[in-house]
């Protein structure tokens, strides 16, 4: 609310730029203004625009806003006319229409997209297009001739990891991560890449693996118990760094450490930095110490999520 109000501000005194605008549409659509952000994405976008880039943006904020499908619909296929060898601009249209219970249609856009795009690329867009529909071992089979295509290509490496992850099979994700890990990949990748192996090494309850985790997310255990930030790591690490550490935490059975985890989600919260999952899992470690509190955080989520059945459930 408060980005907006700085936002409406500039737009009263100068020209915005268009990124900015983009920005504006953006958090118009976090505040649930569908109707102001549907409008500036417009304005942001020359209706002759001949960059697949703004048909692909403005296409996907007017399905967000849930009222343009027929426009929205119009614009994705035309990013895909003046982007057809870019795979996003297919994997883009085929969710919208997987999302929209057309999956007729989505399965012939997949079908033109194994024709159109660049042979090295198709792979992993079919691989990402199937799993949006729901065909999870089609999916599987083509995120592995993804990455056996391009062995050390990042984006490859972090959608098969992904993947692997959403269906459960985190052994088969382990060595993808550590490969990012290890890598010479951007920062973020490489965090991302840390971050979700931590956890996935947290999960497995032992000494070692737990160990190995803590060191990931910049944490060592002491033969206290007790854990404390290794001596390189920097005062004040970045949020996802601090959610990371809460999640490893947040596995283990030991009431100290689950406290540890409680104290750093609640940091975030204030800032407003959790996700709807993470106000879950704060509200799950809340039940077994404290159920007022878990009580408030769930009626929270339940009242931001009135239709996702997990939380109405474990309200």
């Amino acid at each position: 609310a408060e980005a907006d109000q700085q936002i409406q501000r500039l737009q009263k005194h100068t020209l915005v730029a268009a990124n900015l605008q983009h920005l504006a549409a953006d958090i118009s659509l976090r505040n649930e203004d569908n109707t102001r952000a549907v409008e500036l994405a417009q304005e942001a976008v020359a209706a002759d625009s001949g960059d697949y880039h703004d048909h692909l943006w403005l296409g996907q904020v007017l399905a967000a806003s849930g009222r343009m499908n027929q426009e929205a619909e119009a614009h994705l296929r035309r990013a895909i006319e003046l982007g057809s060898n870019v795979s996003m601009t297919w994997v883009t249209l085929v969710r919208f229409l997987a999302a929209t219970d057309r999956t007729g249609d989505a399965e012939a856009v997949l079908s033109r997209a194994a024709v159109k795009l660049p042979p090295e690329a198709a792979p992993l867009a079919l691989a990402q297009g199937y799993e949006a529909l729901g065909h999870a071992q089609k999916a599987a089979e083509l995120y592995q001739a993804a990455l056996q295509a391009r062995p050390g290509d990042v984006l490859v490496l972090r959608s098969v990891a992904a993947h692997a992850m959403s269906t459960n099979r985190f052994q088969e994700a382990a060595p993808l991560l550590r490969k990012i890990v290890e890598g010479k990949f951007s920062d973020t990748d490489t965090a991302w890449a840390r971050h979700h192996l931590a956890v996935i090494l947290a999960s497995q309850g032992n000494y070692t693996t737990l160990r190995q985790a803590l060191a990931l997310v910049g944490l060592k255990l002491e033969a206290s118990g007790d854990i404390r930030e290794n001596e390189q790591v920097a005062e004040e690490p970045p949020a996802e760094e601090q959610l990371a550490r809460a999640h490893v935490l947040a596995l283990q059975p030991h009431q100290k450490l689950r406290a540890r985890a409680i104290a750093l989600m609640e940091q975030l919260q204030k800032r407003q930095l959790l996700s709807a999952d993470d106000q879950y899992l704060l509200a799950q470690l809340y039940q077994e110490n404290y159920p007022g509190k878990a009580r408030t955080q769930l009626q929270d989520l339940v009242t931001a999520h009135a239709r996702n059945a997990t939380y109405l459930l474990a309200y």
